[in-house]
């Protein structure tokens, strides 16, 4: 799962820690933070690894600084079966 927070978060400030506190307590996920300065705003990217099926995109959406959420697409048997992937 990859969330994409909000730009130009402040990284010292209150919310962060929260939303790091959250990640740091998520059972059986391991997250990496990635940071792209662009000219006029800095974009931060998460990436959630393990068993993120549990993680309701709603919450998640909820979060501090949450800005889009996403989901790693797999096709079901039928997509698979039908050729349509």
């Amino acid at each position: 799962m990859i969330l994409i927070l909000s730009p130009n978060i402040d990284q010292q400030g209150a919310e962060y820690g929260q939303l790091i506190g959250f990640l740091d307590q998520l059972p059986n996920i391991q997250y990496r933070m990635h940071h792209e300065q662009g000219v006029q705003q800095r974009l931060t990217e998460v990436y959630l690894i393990g068993d993120t099926a549990a993680l309701g995109l709603d919450y998640m959406k909820s979060l501090p600084y949450a800005g889009m959420m996403s989901h790693r697409w797999k096709p079901d048997r039928t997509e698979l079966l039908s050729g349509r992937v």
